[in-house]
């Protein structure tokens, strides 16, 4: 298993739902049922579906191909935004709604108002979370688009 000093992301996630869904209609979006809300949606092989439901929470077996907004489990706000392989298992990722909505969330955007870079770069992204006046950046939901489109991820 990846060991990691600074997980950065703690998701208050309470459920995960994989599925096999090679018919999903991916502009359907789903609608959260209960207390819980879509936190986002993953691409990943059948054992990782299996770790992240064994777990009942998606789970950093190692560390992202790309850090963009830093070490953490990525997640897109609709299915079939990440690139498919044949055998890849869509995942739905829930979460506790009162969890979720009390969550320090951030938007992280390319560079800084005064133009430093914040991308690729824990220590300018932890600072840019702090001067939003949240204390403690490895507990925020980052939010930004996906370098090269305009989609937009979860981290």
């Amino acid at each position: 298993m990846f060991k990691y000093n600074n997980f950065i992301r703690t998701l208050v996630c309470t459920f995960v739902a994989c599925s096999s869904l090679p018919q999903l209609d991916v502009q359907s979006p789903l609608i959260p049922k209960g207390l819980n809300v879509i936190v986002g949606f993953r691409t990943v092989t059948k054992d990782q579906a299996d770790e992240y439901n064994k777990a009942g929470t998606p789970t950093l077996s190692q560390q992202s191909l790309g850090i963009q907004l830093g070490n953490g489990v990525y997640t897109s706000p609709k299915a079939g935004d990440w690139v498919r392989g044949p055998d890849d298992w869509f995942c739905v990722i829930f979460a506790d709604s009162d969890k979720f909505n009390s969550a320090a969330k951030a938007w992280i955007a390319a560079k800084t108002s005064t133009g430093t870079k914040i991308w690729w770069n824990e220590n300018e992204i932890s600072a840019y979370i702090k001067s939003l006046g949240i204390s403690d950046p490895s507990k925020t939901l980052r939010f930004a688009p996906m370098m090269g489109t305009t989609s937009t991820f979860r981290c």
